[in-house]
């Protein structure tokens, strides 16, 4: 019986991993923040978009009877997705799917969908989103505010035999941003401060987790982030002294009830003793995903969270 290849090591940090894996994924996420006009906006390019509907049918269609159903691979999946928020709402949105083999990347130093694209240099990431079809324009240029010696990689959540089929680089953890973003008609100029992370697993996140929290703190000089699969976590410091990541620290999230006009989400989140998150904004929601301002408190110093929910 012939066999898949699961995933190609890259030479370069923010390669292609090639994944195979029937449900795998991979993603290049940028967020960014302009606190002077209260914009924010994230932008993923997806090599395998595990929240495709035809993607999680044919994957539980292949688990329940592999000899009878082919598998899907995220390479039939690319996927685009851009969001603007201005005062903590939804300003654009946008999800594009490309035909299956549109995406582009294979071990050099860049990834492209369609005409949208992500370059990546030693002291700059050049980001342009430039589709016919969608809404959302962009031109940002994300420059490392502090160098890493090399980004480290993250496997998460692990078992008890130590390994793990999901895997996170926070790549660039702290950047100054600045470019112009076209919504219609309207130009914005855009000035702030941003983060790259790299994601890629060899399964859907439903496999272990009925939700999945994303979280990032951006501090002039520092950035908090954390990631939890259910009540697992993991959280990264980074600064001028390099990143440091704790993992499995005790996390806990109270969630709010669902309600007719609001769905289920943490009122409080907190993250060790070190980073707590209260008084949640819902910026946009969807049946499997969810994006939520926060005030975040760390080690006692005041600032805003951006977290992002992804649902199995």
């Amino acid at each position: 019986m012939p066999t898949l290849k699961l995933l190609t090591a890259p030479s370069h940090p923010d390669g292609s991993h090639q994944i195979g894996s029937p449900g795998g994924y991979e993603f290049w996420h940028f967020h960014a923040d302009d606190p002077s006009q209260r914009l924010r906006l994230s932008i993923a390019f997806y090599d395998g978009f595990t929240s495709h509907p035809e993607y999680a049918r044919r994957y539980t269609a292949y688990r329940r009877n592999p000899t009878r159903n082919a598998p899907p691979t995220p390479s039939q999946y690319p996927c685009l997705q851009a969001n603007i928020f201005e005062n903590e709402k939804s300003l654009a949105s946008s999800t594009a799917y490309f035909p299956a083999g549109s995406f582009h990347a294979a071990d050099g130093p860049s990834i492209a969908l369609g005409s949208s694209r992500a370059i990546f240099r030693e002291n700059e990431i050049a980001l342009t989103i430039s589709e016919a079809h969608q809404a959302i324009a962009a031109e940002l240029t994300f420059e490392p505010i502090f160098a890493l010696t090399a980004p480290i990689e993250k496997a998460f959540p692990t078992d008890k035999n130590g390994t793990a089929d999901h895997f996170w680089i926070p790549a660039r953890p702290l950047c100054n941003v600045h470019g112009q973003i076209r919504i219609g008609d309207r130009t914005i100029l855009f000035t702030g401060l941003g983060q790259h992370n790299h994601y890629y697993g060899l399964a859907p996140y439903s496999t272990v987790a009925a939700r999945w929290i994303r979280g990032c703190v951006l501090l002039p000089r520092a950035a908090e982030l954390f990631q939890a699969a259910d009540d697992r976590a993991i959280a990264i410091a980074a600064g001028e002294s390099g990143i440091h990541s704790v993992d499995n620290p005790p996390f806990t999230a109270e969630w709010k009830p669902r309600m007719i006009s609001r769905p289920s989400h943490p009122t409080t989140i907190s993250v060790g003793d070190r980073l707590i998150l209260r008084n949640p904004r819902i910026a946009a929601s969807s049946p499997k995903q969810m994006q939520i301002v926060y005030d975040a408190y760390v080690e006692g110093e005041q600032a805003t969270a951006w977290v992002e929910i992804d649902r199995g």
